[in-house]
């Protein structure tokens, strides 16, 4: 299993290639934000897009949060609970 991350226009790609389904997930950062993440499975591997969604209200915060920082954040628990769901399938 990998776990791999796109850019909008590469996940979307990605996505027509493959002919998977998009699926979504939601984790709440360090900063304590709940963000929406677009996810696609292909066979073992997972994608998904690099562009966390979150409210209006917090957009502002999520825009000033350091872009590594929250990659590695978001790379960190997606893959965590990509092992996790495995584990129990």
């Amino acid at each position: 299993m990998s776990v791999n991350h796109l850019e909008p226009e590469e996940f979307v790609e990605k996505a027509f290639s493959i002919g998977a389904s998009i699926t979504c997930r939601v984790y709440v950062t360090n900063n304590h934000l709940a963000v929406k993440v677009y996810l696609l499975h292909d066979k073992d591997d997972l994608y998904f897009m690099d562009c966390p969604i979150t409210t209006h209200e917090n957009r502002k915060v999520l825009e000033e949060t350091d872009f590594n920082e929250l990659h590695a954040d978001l790379y960190q628990k997606i893959a965590l609970d990509e092992r996790l769901r495995m584990q129990r399938a």
